[in-house]
């Protein structure tokens, strides 16, 4: 997605139970060592349910069309980074006047992505002059992470352990080939002492 105002992009996703919309965007990093100040930081101080940034980056205003309304979003500092991008989450937007302040915990969008297939379009409202133009990255972060379970997903958490079902069901599938297998010497000794006797 390109971040000028008016640019917008359309996710598709699938959803075995309702979910609330959860979005990040990922800039490029040139290089492993880049910081890029104009993203933010995320250290902050913590005061009565806000979170208060020296540095929250360029502001960025998201306009997010879902099945159950419109909201508006705003981006947080960056927090995530990998070895060719940076990412920054976005959170309901509440206009304090402030942008060094977001409420902390961040403010729940409603459960408003249905079970099925559905649609969001991301529309982009206001950015910092100098991210403007740059093309971004728009993800819809699944509700199944190694850091967070979304609330009704607790359930999928057992596939994690998919190896130590799989080792499990090695042994046991090993065990029966074996006794299988000499059952079945026993048996062709016995057919061949019946036979020749």
């Amino acid at each position: 997605m390109r971040l000028t105002p008016g640019a917008s992009a359309t996710l598709l996703l699938d959803r075995p139970v309702r979910d609330r919309v959860r979005l990040s965007l990922d800039f490029a990093r040139p290089t492993r060592a880049a910081q890029r100040p104009e993203l933010g930081d995320f250290s902050a101080r913590k005061t009565n349910n806000e979170l208060r940034f020296a540095n929250p980056g360029e502001r960025i205003l998201l306009r997010v069309e879902e099945p159950g309304g419109t909201s508006v979003y705003e981006v947080l500092p960056a927090g995530g980074y990998s070895r060719d991008s940076i990412s920054r989450n976005a959170v309901r937007f509440i206009d304090d006047g402030d942008d060094h302040r977001f409420a902390w915990p961040p403010v729940l969008s409603p459960r408003s992505i249905p079970v099925g297939r559905s649609t969001l379009k991301v529309t982009v409202i206001e950015t910092g002059s100098a991210i403007a133009g740059e093309n971004v990255i728009l993800q819809a972060e699944p509700p199944l992470g190694f850091k967070r379970v979304a609330e009704g997903y607790d359930w999928l958490v057992w596939f994690w352990l998919w190896p130590v079902y799989a080792v499990v069901l090695g042994i046991a599938g090993l065990v029966l080939l074996r006794k299988t297998f000499r059952r079945s010497r026993t048996r062709t000794l016995i057919l061949t002492i019946a036979t020749h006797g």
